[in-house]
């Protein structure tokens, strides 16, 4: 391998109606000795790992001139790898079954385990004690990789297995196979949770996937018959090669994005969940954004490209051609809307363990109602002492020990609608300055009701439930969620969260209730809505508990509500994933999504928390014990 040149021409810049802009300029140009069988980045540098089908395992630093390293192995060719998201291990196997496990900063051969067939796919576990491997024949086995014992095996129907992905805490293995589907399995119970099929075409083929805790991006190929004036009588198949992405968790199709001229090699989802990048034989790689499924930009090459990979913070793209040739671009995305920053990443720098505003404050305004002034307004069990733990958190010296004086606490009979707008909108708007960070937690009812102006895009009115709230006269005693916005506005800081334990579906039960004035069961509220409510400008985020037309759950055995009880986890660590003593957002709602949807789901129920927004930096410092 060797380095040719070093350009810094500018290319490209590409504009879209989401004022999303992406630049990007070749940085390197480096040849191959041998072609690549994968190239990934280690998870918190910007150390580029290429494996070659000569078994060879090369290690270059973008940032230090293309600085080599290389590992030699003990296989002839490797056809799949992985790096452990600790960056302690890396896993390499061949096409005769043999799996070698290394440490990646040495290479040192830590030990060695054997398949019966040909291995396609890797994948470690966050906690880096499990390692599970996909062969030619369908069939994935699950090791402890400390003793290199087999725990477990599971069987696609046939076919090779395409990738391996486990969920940030280790309870669902995911797979993707040449017999077109996605598997969720169960570690705890060993059993399949959830089988989805890409495509139903006869000649169709999932090409590749990529796994992220929020999204599967694949590329697959369509072939259905032309039924043009023309051409229906032949019936001349018509091929589409086209990436979806799904919600991970419920296997929801959010987009299908049919752009590329030829097969799917390559797809990949960055660090950040915010953008799918994808790779073809039709000489390009192009960018999508996942927030929107909108292609954001398309690089041209000169051959076809046969794997891609992003930096963790989003600065290179990688694409690797089958003329045995990496290029190297550097990226540039400003958006005044979605966090882009290349020094910021999501998931910051292991090294990293200072909190992002270490001179900034914590101010807070924590709502929980459970006992209402109406007696038509079905009582909760669980807000008050919900809106109390996320209190009693800020405020210890164990948690977040914030100044009481920096927090409002309004439960039942407390949180008026007088005192909620003096609270928000004017309490936040005086003490809260620009570099502070600022969270707004609701634990109580939501309320839907019709909207006769019509300006609402699913023609429903949404409300925050105050105490002193008339069930029958909404629009004259309750909080409406479109003042969100409002409130936003007036509050300087740039980091503004709102936690909403609440819903607003009309569903029986729950943290909802229909006001007299709505008719319909049968709401649709949208995503759009909340979308809506985020201003323009980076800083704002809402994370609520539930989906459009899902319940909040509450649960005896908690004491809580389940999206709260899981909120408390996760800020008192759980959701340090990378254990570098920063939540960042990412993690805060990938924690949050896999627990409580899988929670609720144990019970028979369907909630899944979602997040609207954005902003740069970690969220919350825990404090070293």
């Amino acid at each position: 391998m060797r380095l040719l040149s070093l350009l810094t021409i500018f290319i490209f810049s590409f504009s879209l109606e989401a004022k999303i802009d992406v630049a990007y300029s070749i940085d390197n140009i480096i040849k191959l000795e041998a072609s690549p069988q994968q190239i990934s980045f280690t998870p918190y540098s910007n150390e580029l790992v290429v494996t070659d089908d000569d078994g060879n395992i090369d290690i270059i630093n973008l940032q230090k001139n293309g600085k080599q390293t290389r590992i030699q192995t003990g296989h002839s060719s490797i056809t799949a790898s992985v790096i452990s998201s600790e960056q302690t291990y890396i896993v390499t196997a061949d096409k005769w079954g043999n799996v070698e496990v290394r440490n990646l900063q040495s290479g040192q051969l830590i030990s060695k385990i054997e398949d019966d067939e040909k291995v396609t796919a890797l994948a470690i576990s966050s906690d880096e004690k499990r390692l599970a491997t996909g062969n030619s024949e369908g069939v994935i086995k699950i090791w402890n990789l400390k003793f290199a014992k087999q725990v477990m095996e599971f069987k696609h129907e046939d076919g090779e297995i395409k990738s391996l992905y486990f969920t940030p805490t280790n309870k669902f293995l995911y797979s993707a196979g040449e017999d077109k589907t996605i598997r969720q399995w169960n570690l705890i119970t060993k059993k399949e949770q959830r089988s989805i099929t890409e495509t139903s075409s006869k000649w169709g083929d999932l090409l590749d996937v990529s796994f992220s805790p929020t999204f599967i991006a694949s590329g697959i190929t369509e072939v259905k018959k032309d039924t043009s004036s023309k051409r229906a009588a032949a019936g001349r198949p018509v091929w589409s090669y086209i990436v979806k992405i799904r919600d991970t968790l419920s296997g929801e199709e959010q987009a299908e994005l049919n752009i590329h001229k030829a097969p799917i090699t390559n797809v990949y989802i960055s660090k950040n969940q915010k953008y799918v990048v994808s790779a073809s034989e039709d000489h390009t790689v192009r960018i999508w954004s996942t927030f929107n499924g909108k292609l954001l930009s398309t690089i041209p090459l000169e051959e076809e490209v046969t794997n891609v990979t992003l930096s963790p913070n989003n600065r290179w793209l990688v694409a690797a051609t089958d003329n045995e040739v990496l290029s190297v671009f550097e990226l540039s995305f400003t958006n005044s809307d979605i966090e882009t920053s290349t020094q910021a990443a999501m998931y910051p720098s292991k090294a990293d363990a200072k909190p992002s505003h270490n001179s900034s404050q914590i101010y807070a305004v924590i709502i929980g109602i459970s006992k209402y002034q109406s007696k038509t307004i079905t009582s909760l069990e669980y807000a008050r002492a919900d809106a109390q733990a996320i209190y009693d958190f800020l405020t210890d010296e164990n948690g977040q020990n914030v100044p009481k004086e920096n927090i409002k606490l309004l439960v039942d009979e407390d949180a008026s609608l007088l005192n909620i707008k003096k609270s928000l909108g004017v309490f936040l708007a005086k003490r809260a300055k620009k570099k502070d960070t600022v969270l707004i937690y609701y634990a109580g009812h939501g309320a839907p009701e019709t909207d006769i102006t019509g300006s609402s895009d699913d023609g429903v009115s949404k409300y925050i439930v105050n105490y002193d709230a008339d069930p029958d006269l909404l629009y004259a005693t309750a909080f409406p969620m479109e003042e969100i916005k409002n409130i936003f506005k007036r509050i300087q800081s740039d980091r503004v969260v709102l936690f909403l334990d609440s819903c607003y579906s009309g569903a029986a039960g729950g943290r909802s209730f229909l006001s007299s004035n709505l008719k319909s069961r049968a709401l649709r509220i949208s995503r759009k809505f909340l979308d809506n409510n985020v201003p323009d400008g980076s800083g704002r985020v809402i994370i609520t508990a539930s989906r459009p037309n899902e319940r909040s759950f509450e649960l005896d055995t908690y004491g809580h509500g389940v999206f709260t009880y899981y909120l408390l986890d996760a800020l008192k660590g759980a959701a340090d994933l990378n254990r570098n003593k920063n939540i960042t957002l990412h993690e805060l709602y990938t924690y949050l999504e896999e627990r409580v949807s899988s929670k609720v789901q144990d019970i028979g129920g369907a909630q899944h928390p979602m997040m609207i927004g954005t902003f740069q930096g970690n969220f919350i410092h825990l404090k070293k014990k």
